[in-house]
């Protein structure tokens, strides 16, 4: 990401690397396997990498064309809140849109994309592009056009290699290579 020198937000899985998993964040018996994980993960990362992580922005604020945009993770409060799909009205205005005034609210951290249209705003959920977590095992991202006055929103879903993904999983070592390959083949988390 570094490389491509563009903007970039802070993920809970980033916030992770830089200070561990806190109790309360995942499932008590998730805790040691997540930081277990985190700890291989910083074993593969130099000190560069780990100050870039921990110098990401949690939200961006972008204005195109006249169009402003509200970029966060999970909430413009919080790497780690969940606002799922079928929410409400009211809990995406309260949890998502109230922070700041924007046309367009872009957010990720659920892996489960979907856009929904409220009171002439538009809320996107992005998906993930290596881990979805709606059932379909195909990376997810959003695509955002804005030109002359014209805005455009869609998910685009794309084919990847699983398997190479699983056997990469195993040939690192990764210390949740099981789970992951359960999580990767079948697109959720619900095994």
């Amino acid at each position: 990401m570094q490389a491509l020198q563009t903007s970039v937000i802070k993920g809970n899985a980033d916030e992770w690397v830089v200070r561990g998993v806190r109790q309360g964040e995942v499932a008590d018996g998730a805790l040691e396997l997540m930081n277990r994980e985190r700890d291989w993960t910083v074993s593969q990362l130099g000190l560069e990498d780990l100050e870039y992580l921990a110098s990401l922005p949690s939200e961006l604020h972008l204005e195109h064309e006249g169009v402003s945009i509200h970029a966060f993770h999970a909430t413009p409060d919080s790497l780690f809140d969940i606002v799922a799909p079928g929410s409400g009205d009211e809990v995406l205005q309260t949890k998502l849109m109230s922070a700041a005034e924007a046309d367009l609210y872009v957010y990720a951290h659920i892996h489960k994309p979907y856009i929904r249209y409220l009171e002439g705003r538009i809320v996107i959920n992005i998906g993930s592009v290596g881990l979805p977590f709606d059932g379909l095992p195909r990376a997810s991202y959003g695509l955002i056009e804005i030109a002359d006055g014209s805005l455009s929103t869609r998910i685009e879903r794309v084919a990847f290699d699983i398997e190479q993904v699983v056997s990469e999983y195993e040939e690192a070592r990764y210390p949740n290579a099981e789970m992951m390959t359960r999580i990767v083949r079948k697109a959720s988390v619900k095994v």
